[in-house]
C-alpha cells in the first residue's frame, strides 16, 4: 500500500499522495508531498511508511474538528493540542491565567506559519467543552474507568456501578441535575450538610457520608482532569467527616450464636443455603463473598483434614489485598455446613450483597442482633476474639483471618495441623 505513494526524484525519494475526498475540507491542499532524503529504497519504505501514519491521523484529527458531536470535536482539540506541544487549556483559562502562556501559544502559531482552523481553535483553547451534567457526567466516568473494571466479575462491576450511581443521584435530588461547570463548593456543602442530619437522624455511620463525597469527588476530577474541561477545582476537597462517630462493630457473644444462630433448631425458617452459610461463616472466620464465591474444587472433604481453599476466581472475582488467600480446616459447624452443599452455596455465587441483605433481613426481623452495631459480618468479630481469647500465635491468627502479618513474613506460614488445632479453639458445634 505504502509503495504507490513513494517515487523517485533525481534527488531521492520522496512521499506523494493525493488527498482523498473525505479529507479534502480539512486538508484543501491537492496532494501531500514529502521529500524522504534518501536514495535507498528500503529506508525510503519506512520513512514513508511513518509520514503516511502521521499524516492519516492528522486528517483523521481534522475530521473529527468538524464532527457534529461536541464531544468528538472537543477530544479531537486535544489531541491536537498535545500533537503540537502543548496541553489544551480552554482560552477563558488562558485568558484568566498568566498572559505570557497565551502570548507564547499565539507566537508559536505564528512563528511556525500554521494557518489550519483546526491547529489554530485548539492551540488556543477556542473549542466549545461539552456539557455534562451529573447524570450524563456519570455515563462518561463509567467509560473513562473501563481499565478498572477488566478484573471484576460482574457482580463487582455491579456494586462499582451503584455505589457511585448512588453519590450521583443523592446529589441530582438535591441540587438538582446541575451542569459539572454550575457546580459550585456550596452545592457540596449542602450535600455534607445533607448527610450530617442523616447521621443523626437515622443513626447511620460516616464511612456511608464518605463513600458518597469520595465518588462524587473523583467522577468530577476525573472528567475534568481527562477531558481538560477547566472546572474550579477542589469543590469537593476536605469534606470527609469525622470518624469518632464510627463505633467498632460489636461481636457477639458466643452464648448468643450457640443459642440462637448455630444448633439445630436456629434459623430453621430460612432458606438452607443462607442458613448454612451462618454456620461456615460462624465457624471459619471467612468473609461472606469468600465463602460464596467457593465452588466444588475448592471445597475438599474427603482427606484427613478436611479444608476450603479462598483465592480468587471467576465467580468470587479479585481480593482487597493479598493475604486473603488461604487454606481453612473446616471443622464443627462448618464442617456440616459444607457436608450439606458440597458444591458450594450456588443460590447465591456472586451474590453476596443478596445473601448479606436476605440473612440481615432475617435476623432483623427475629430480633436476633442484639444491637443496631450487630450485623452478619459480627460473627468474623466473635471467631477474631475467640482466637485471641485462646492466645493464638499472632502468625497464625492473621494466617486464618487472611490479614496482613505486622512484621516481616516469612516460611510458609502455619501448617493445616497447627490451623486446626487454633480453629478449634473458635469454632461452634452443633
Amino acid at each position: 500500500m505504502i509503495k504507490q505513494y513513494i517515487i523517485l526524484r533525481p534527488h531521492g525519494y520522496q512521499y506523494k499522495r493525493r488527498i482523498p475526498k473525505e479529507y479534502s475540507e480539512v486538508d484543501p491542499r491537492g496532494r501531500v508531498v514529502v521529500s524522504l532524503k534518501t536514495r535507498d529504497y528500503d529506508v525510503a519504505l519506512k520513512r514513508a511508511d511513518i509520514v503516511n501514519a502521521a499524516t492519516e491521523t492528522k486528517w483523521r484529527e481534522g475530521l473529527a474538528h468538524t464532527d457534529p458531536d461536541i464531544e468528538t470535536r472537543y477530544e479531537a482539540a486535544i489531541a491536537l493540542a498535545r500533537r503540537h506541544g502543548v496541553q489544551y487549556v480552554p482560552l477563558d483559562v488562558l485568558a484568566a491565567g498568566k498572559l505570557d502562556e497565551l502570548v507564547s501559544r499565539m507566537r508559536v502559531l505564528q512563528e511556525t506559519g500554521i494557518k489550519n482552523k483546526a491547529v489554530v481553535s485548539s492551540v488556543l483553547g477556542a473549542v466549545d467543552s461539552p456539557k455534562f451534567t451529573w447524570s450524563n457526567a456519570f455515563e462518561r466516568f463509567v467509560e473513562l474507568s473501563k481499565k478498572d473494571l477488566i478484573n471484576k466479575n460482574p457482580d463487582q462491576v455491579r456494586r462499582w456501578k451503584n455505589r457511585r450511581l448512588k453519590a450521583v443521584n443523592n446529589l441530582i435530588a438535591l441540587v438538582g441535575d446541575k451542569g459539572l461547570d454550575e457546580t459550585t463548593r456550596n452545592d457540596a456543602l449542602d450535600l455534607r450538610s445533607w448527610w450530617i442530619d442523616r447521621l443523626d437522624s437515622e443513626g447511620l455511620k460516616p464511612d456511608s457520608a464518605n463513600k458518597d463525597i469520595g465518588s462524587l469527588k473523583k467522577i468530577y476530577d476525573d472528567l475534568n482532569d481527562y477531558l481538560r474541561l477547566g472546572l474550579t477545582p477542589g469543590i469537593f476537597s476536605g469534606l470527609t467527616l469525622s470518624e469518632d462517630q464510627h463505633e467498632i462493630k460489636m461481636p457477639f457473644e458466643r452464648d448468643h450464636v450457640s443459642k440462637f444462630l448455630v444448633n439445630r433448631q436456629a434459623l430453621l425458617t430460612l432458606n438452607d443455603q443462607a442458613r448454612m452459610i451462618v454456620w461456615a461463616f460462624a465457624s471459619t472466620g471467612a468473609g461472606l463473598s469468600e465463602l460464596i464465591g467457593l465452588r466444588s474444587q475448592d471445597i475438599h472433604l474427603d482427606c484427613e483434614i478436611p479444608y476450603i481453599e479462598l483465592k480468587p476466581n471467576e465467580v468470587r472475582g479479585e481480593d482487597k489485598t493479598r493475604y486473603r488467600k488461604r487454606d481453612l480446616p473446616i471443622v464443627g459447624s462448618a464442617l456440616e455446613a459444607f457436608k450439606a452443599f458440597p458444591k458450594g452455596f450456588t443460590r447465591y455465587q456472586g451474590k453476596p450483597s443478596s445473601c448479606s441483605a436476605a440473612v440481615g433481613s432475617y435476623l432483623r426481623e427475629h430480633k436476633l442482633l442484639p444491637s443496631i452495631n450487630h450485623t452478619l459480618n459480627s460473627l468474623r468479630h466473635t471467631f477474631q476474639d475467640a482466637l485471641t481469647a485462646a492466645e493464638a500465635p499472632e502468625r497464625t491468627q492473621a494466617d486464618l483471618m487472611g490479614h496482613k502479618f505486622a512484621r516481616e513474613k516469612y516460611g510458609v506460614g502455619s501448617t493445616m495441623e497447627q490451623k486446626l488445632k487454633w480453629i478449634k479453639e473458635a469454632v461452634f458445634y452443633v
